[in-house]
């Protein structure tokens, strides 16, 4: 693709998120068809848009559909990772979250330690068990290994 068709992608996904933000879905997967795309990354961000717009209609098993084809193409996109996991979580699998949150932190911490990812993993132990203890241990060992200088929020160090 070239430049110009990039960057209407880009446009049109950026506007099509700003009317989900406004709680306008309709005007948000019009924006989000208006251009079919062709790269690798813009179909990835085209099922994360689908994705993002059936979280919009609390339709968590259809966004985890859209969702999983975005993993399949990119298992290292951090937000699809999150988003994939959250979708089990609304769809009752909460240990399928967990273990895909650990599948991401521990096999390729350098580039999956990101406080969204430990925050939501160290909630879903908590909620999970009341040894939680443990694998939060386990993940501060994991973050001091792998990325020492991550700046973490006050709650992201208090629940660690």
């Amino acid at each position: 693709p070239n430049l110009k068709q990039e960057f209407l992608f880009e446009i049109h996904s950026a506007w099509g998120k700003i009317f989900l933000q406004c709680g306008d879905i309709a005007s948000a997967e019009q924006k989000f068809l208006a251009i079919n795309p062709l790269s690798r990354e813009e179909i990835i961000k085209a099922h994360v848009n689908k994705g993002l717009v059936a979280v919009a209609k609390n339709d968590f098993s259809e966004a985890h559909g859209f969702f999983s084809k975005a993993y399949e193409m990119n298992k290292r996109n951090v937000m699809v990772i999150n988003n994939l996991a959250v979708c089990y979580l609304y769809n009752g699998k909460m240990h399928e979250a967990i273990k895909l949150y650990e599948q991401a932190i521990f096999s390729d911490p350098k580039s999956s330690l990101h406080e969204t990812l430990l925050l939501n993993c160290a909630t879903l132990y908590e909620l999970r068990s009341n040894e939680s203890k443990k694998k939060k241990i386990e993940l501060l060992k994991i973050v001091s290994a792998n990325r020492a200088d991550l700046e973490m929020s006050i709650e992201l160090c208090l629940k660690l």
